[in-house]
């Protein structure tokens, strides 16, 4: 496996203002990895949302100059460059790495300043895709909100709270003013064109068959 391309890329890390050489080497190592090592799932992820993070379209060039200029002028610029690597990088969901990338592009308009963006961010991070579409569907809507599934995974992240109960001893919440900010600068705007643009039913490794992949999962985890 030649791995020069990611000791290369390892370089760009070090330097997140050298977004042209991390974006266009996050493809060529992302697809490395699926061609010779498609057992390393997490490690394509990461490069994965690299790629699709810079190289989507969602992301202008603009928003890219514009994320260049905040990084620039942040006087812990590498600790936050990597901060943001680190977000992109371990989201599970297409949808979820939309929502960063909104939440990105409300922060290099200035929108929302920076400690609220790594606020939001890891807020998208730790939530189910479930949850955020309850909250998206149902934010604007007027009274208490009745317990559900999705409003436990909303208070456990901080967008609901338990407000009071009904006549028949039923709790009920609201919705926090943060999760208004998660809606508005990182949920709304994910329309349906920019979510069909990451491909999310293409299979993470398309040419690999089950048996290679269960193969390769064998031979890591299954005890000789």
């Amino acid at each position: 496996m030649d791995l020069e391309p990611i000791r290369t890329l390892a370089n760009f890390t070090c330097d997140f203002l050298n977004i042209a050489g991390f974006a266009s080497s996050a493809k060529q190592i992302k697809d490395i990895l699926r061609e010779k090592a498609p057992f390393l799932y997490r490690e394509w992820k990461f490069w994965d949302n690299i790629d699709k993070f810079f190289n989507s379209g969602i992301l202008s060039d603009d928003d890219k100059r514009k994320l260049i200029g905040k990084l620039s002028s942040e006087k812990e610029k590498q600790e936050v460059g990597r901060k943001i690597i680190d977000f992109i990088g371990k989201i599970d969901t297409d949808k979820k790495l939309v929502y960063i990338i909104n939440a990105t592009k409300a922060w290099v308009d200035d929108a929302i300043d920076r400690p609220q963006y790594f606020r939001i961010c890891h807020i998208i991070s730790a939530s189910l895709d479930e949850d955020l579409q309850f909250l998206s569907e149902h934010i604007d809507d007027t009274g208490d909100i009745p317990y559900s599934i999705e409003v436990n995974g909303l208070q456990t992240t901080g967008l609901a709270c338990h407000k009071a109960m009904d006549k028949e001893g039923n709790p009920l919440y609201v919705f926090t003013p943060l999760s208004r900010a998660v809606n508005e600068y990182a949920i709304k705007g994910a329309g349906a064109n920019a979510i069909e643009n990451f491909n999310i039913n293409e299979p993470p490794f398309k040419g690999t068959s089950n048996e290679e992949w269960e193969k390769e999962l064998d031979a890591i985890f299954v005890k000789k």
